[in-house]
């Protein structure tokens, strides 16, 4: 068996874990990234990163960096119903300094992460680590994980443990952390089809008059259509390899036709909000979806998640200096970033109210009431709040 001793180990490699693996290396700590998957190269939805997440990067002297890496700007978005567009959102509305969101390969996003990380040689990396159990000392102090690497049976013993591997945490479930606060209404349905040319690369959701669809740019050239629907809705979603998603869609975009009659691949993405009673415990903290699952409302979960990993490096790297790996310092991660995740969730739980009402004299009103309160300021000071929370404004 593998024994491993390291200050930190990350489980999980999402945007976050690889962050916060960065971070943590720069501060020279002893860091081990452990991966489940053999590499990065799986598919992703919501592939953006929005002008916060810009801002954010730029804070900690990677913004520039990131944008040599393969991408397309974003700098739009507008909400259509019958073939109008009811309502238009610009970034630069949003923020001056950081006036587009992009869009990359998350993969691309979390290699060039890893690629700075491992100009250290005190940070080390995994893939096809399959942790299976918290490993911990007498008194109940989370030491370390236990599972394999590459196959091979492993323990890896460290200070301070993170799980980081997102929604269906193995961390969060072996640590029995309690989830308080769980909302599901309502599903969604992807499918990626090649970006007609006619198009602008744009954010847009559709009012149909029955399930309503998003289109999200994927990098470089691909779209990626969501189809919303209820719980109640499901089992009829999939008749007749899912014609009615594909009819819809060719009705609000005909010139789509070929393209998504031709399209096979469907994706069922559960639309879940979920909160924790809290993060830590001795010698662990959880951070990103493992934390806070956020729904996929508004493309918001990385810049989440990466807020939490800023946080956390500056936290963890105390606790190192300190010898302090208690809950108590852990818990100052969830006491600086749990209240803007709570927000944002109350935000997204709102809008999805909105969105997937099954009440017929709200839906019929909805486009018509959005329509109106894009003529009023209402509809900036909304996307300010989702898009850049309040604690990472500017005056810009």
């Amino acid at each position: 068996m593998k024994n491993i001793k390291t200050d930190v180990c990350i489980v999980g490699t999402g945007p976050s874990g690889a962050l916060l693996g960065l971070l943590l290396a720069k501060q020279g700590h002893e860091v081990l990234l452990l991966e489940k998957f053999t590499n990065l190269e799986r598919d992703y939805r919501g592939e953006i990163l929005q002008p916060s997440t810009l801002q954010l990067l730029d804070q900690i002297d990677l913004l520039e960096y990131i944008l040599e890496q393969p991408h397309k700007k974003i700098a739009q978005g507008g909400i259509h119903h019958k073939g109008k567009r009811i309502m238009e959102f610009k970034m630069d509305d949003i923020s001056r300094e950081y006036p587009y969101a992009i869009q990359m390969a998350q993969s691309t996003f979390i290699q060039a992460l890893l690629k700075e990380a491992e100009k250290f040689p005190n940070f080390k990396m995994h893939f096809n680590s399959n942790v299976k159990t918290l490993l911990k000392d007498e008194d109940g102090q989370v030491i370390g994980v236990q599972g394999t690497i590459e196959k091979e049976p492993a323990e890896v013993f460290a200070k301070v443990t993170v799980g980081s591997d997102g929604r269906q945490s193995t961390i969060r479930r072996e640590a029995s952390f309690k989830e308080v606060n769980e909302h599901h209404r309502s599903n969604l349905i992807w499918f990626t089809i090649d970006w007609p040319s006619h198009l602008p690369h744009e954010l847009m959701y559709m009012f149909t008059g029955k399930n309503n669809l998003f289109m999200i740019p994927k990098y470089p050239d691909k779209m990626q259509i969501g189809y919303t629907f209820t719980k109640e809705q499901q089992a009829r979603v999939k008749e007749n390899n899912y014609k009615e998603i594909k009819d819809l869609v060719i009705e609000q975009i005909p010139e789509l036709k070929e393209r998504v009659e031709n399209s096979k691949q469907f994706v069922k993405l559960q639309v879940i909000s979920l909160t924790l009673d809290h993060w830590a415990s001795d010698g662990l903290v959880l951070v990103g979806d493992a934390a806070h699952v956020m729904t996929p409302i508004g493309v918001i979960g990385i810049n989440v998640a990466l807020a939490d990993s800023i946080v956390a490096a500056e936290v963890i790297t105390e606790a190192l200096k300190e010898g302090d790996y208690s809950v108590n310092k852990l818990s100052e991660i969830e006491e600086k970033r749990k209240p803007e995740a709570d927000e944002l969730q109350r935000l997204q739980i709102k809008v999805e109210s909105l969105i997937f009402t099954t009440n017929p004299v709200v839906s019929q009103l909805r486009p018509y009431l959005v329509q109106f309160m894009s003529k009023t300021p209402l509809v900036n000071i909304l996307m300010k709040k989702f898009f850049f929370p309040v604690n990472q404004r500017k005056a810009g």
